[in-house]
């Protein structure tokens, strides 16, 4: 964005009649002025217009004898200034095993916090996917079990969804939530399990 802060012996033209006076183009120009004598001063300031980043977090457990698997998916809507980078705080004791969405240049995990970076190939602004896979292995199912999920940083505006399934064999039930409201699982396009199981969803 720019913006002019003071100008002092000038006189302000539209941008149509700055294009007559010389073999400059209109497009584009913010300001312009003219100047019949010199010892004239103008002040403008430049500023990086920064992006308003909305974002919907679906988080989806799956729950099993031998593992736990999260699929995170995000879908964000980049406004105003585009992006080259997403972040998302990802929880502690899960690998990731895969991180997928259009134009991505490369993806790598900073530690303390804990968070992935992906960086895509071009500037990237409207509506974008990111999906991203982790696995936490156990050898035997613990009686109780955390869950927390990955969360986008750095944008203006979060609403997100959780899921929870199980294989078959697996009963699941809720002990406590924080921050959570419960809601049918139809509402996430969740369905029973295949050969029975578990299914949970919240807002």
């Amino acid at each position: 964005s720019l913006s002019i802060e003071g100008a002092t012996d000038l006189q302000r033209v539209d941008a149509g009649e700055f294009a007559r006076g010389g073999a400059f183009k209109a497009d584009g120009v913010v300001s312009a002025f003219r100047f019949l004598k010199h010892g004239f001063a103008l002040t403008a300031r430049a500023e990086a217009i920064q992006p308003q980043v909305e974002a919907v977090a679906r988080n989806s457990f799956q729950i099993g004898f031998e593992q736990l698997t999260l699929t995170a998916q995000v879908d964000y809507m980049i406004r105003k200034a585009g992006v080259f980078t997403l972040r998302l705080a990802l929880p502690d004791g899960y690998k990731v095993e895969g991180v997928s969405g259009n134009g991505i240049a490369q993806w790598n995990e900073k530690p303390a916090p804990r968070t992935l970076e992906v960086n895509l190939k071009e500037r990237t602004l409207g509506s974008y996917r990111l999906a991203v896979t982790l696995v936490k292995t156990h050898k035997e199912l613990p009686k109780t079990i955390d869950l927390t999920g990955a969360t986008p940083v750095e944008v203006q505006k979060l609403t997100g969804f959780v899921s929870v399934t199980s294989e078959a064999g697996v009963a699941v039930r809720t002990t406590t939530f924080d921050g959570l409201t419960e809601i049918p699982a139809a509402v996430l396009g969740e369905g029973k399990p295949s050969g029975g199981g578990s299914v949970l969803a919240y807002k």
